[in-house]
Parts: C-alpha cells; structure tokens; sequence
C-alpha cells in the first residue's frame, strides 16, 4: 500500500508533551516529526483534553509601557478603522488608554461595587458598571482622569442619575450629593 506511512504515537508520551509540558500541536508534531493534524487526531483518539488558543494567554496583561506603546502605535491614521478623522474630540478621549486607565482607577478604588445601591461587579450576576465625572467632563477639562473627580456607579443607578438631574454642569458634585442620600426604597 502506497501513501504515508502510520504514526503510532505512544498516548504517555503524548499526554507528557502536550499537557504536561504544555507544548503547542505545532510543537509537538515538530518534535516527534510529523504535522499538527497527525498530533490533533491522535489526542482526540487518546481521548486527550484539546485546550483552545486562549489557553496560552489566559490571564497574561499586557503591562501599562505594552498598552500605552500599542496605544500610540495604532492611534489616529495608523489604526485599521481609520475613516478620514470622523471621530469626534470627545469620543477619541473616551476611547483612548487613558480613559481606560481612569475608568479602571475609579473601579479599583471603589472596589468594583456601585456607590448608590451598593451591587458589586463579579456578584454571580453581571453588573455593567460605569465611571460618572462627578464635575462635568466637558466643562473641566483639567479633573477628566483625576481619580477623584469619579465615582462608580451601575448601568441602572447611572441613568436615573442623568434622568433626574440630567448631563453637564447641572449635574454637579451637589446633585450627585443628593443623589447618594436619596432611597429608593429597595
């Protein structure tokens, strides 16, 4: 009979290589010379676990040089979503690093938990939580990543925020004062 000749491919040796010392297929077939199929095809026979590519990565962060470098890089013209400069002042500062940095900042400081009605991130139940500007994004510029000029709250507690006191100077560090005393009951 023509063609390849078989692998056999002893399942110790398989299970030491590939989940053991958590080698790649690639790296497996590499090793024991042949290709990544042959390696998959013998694992699933094995009845050997198969990780998916997140697994080489899960739980790596990038470190704050990584993100600010890859922030800079893909900016403006060099990002693939580029359209000719349609992106707004204040959306380009709510997408960028440091927003996204002060966000996390405010969250961390809060411990994840909404300062109104005290449900926290991470509970069982999902919570989206948001980062409020306690003095108004657009009209001070100068506190928009000052750490202490936010305040988390969850999706719900935000909006009846805006609903009832409303967006920019009228909702000030008074209202937001009244705001945390008010109790809906529940």
């Amino acid at each position: 009979m023509k063609g390849r000749k078989r692998l056999n491919i002893p399942k110790n040796i398989l299970f030491n290589l590939y989940v053991s010392q958590c080698l790649t297929m690639e790296k497996v077939a590499k090793k024991l010379g042949c290709c990544a199929a042959t390696v998959y095809l013998h694992l699933l026979s094995c009845e050997i676990p198969i990780r998916g590519k997140s697994e080489a990565i899960k739980g790596s962060r990038w470190s704050l040089e990584a993100r600010l470098k890859f922030s800079k890089a893909y900016r403006g013209k060099n990002s693939h979503m580029w359209k000719g400069g349609l992106t707004s002042y204040t959306e380009q500062v709510k997408n960028s690093l440091e927003f996204r940095l002060w966000r996390e900042a405010v969250f961390a400081r809060d411990n994840w938990t909404c300062q109104k009605c005290r449900r926290r991130g991470g509970d069982g139940k999902a919570i989206y939580l948001h980062s409020h500007h306690i003095k108004s994004f657009s009209k001070y510029p100068d506190l928009r990543f000052a750490i202490d000029n936010g305040i988390t709250f969850c999706r719900d507690c935000h909006n009846k925020f805006h609903k009832l006191f409303g967006r920019g100077e009228k909702s000030g560090e008074e209202k937001l004062k009244d705001y945390l005393i008010i109790n809906w009951g529940g």
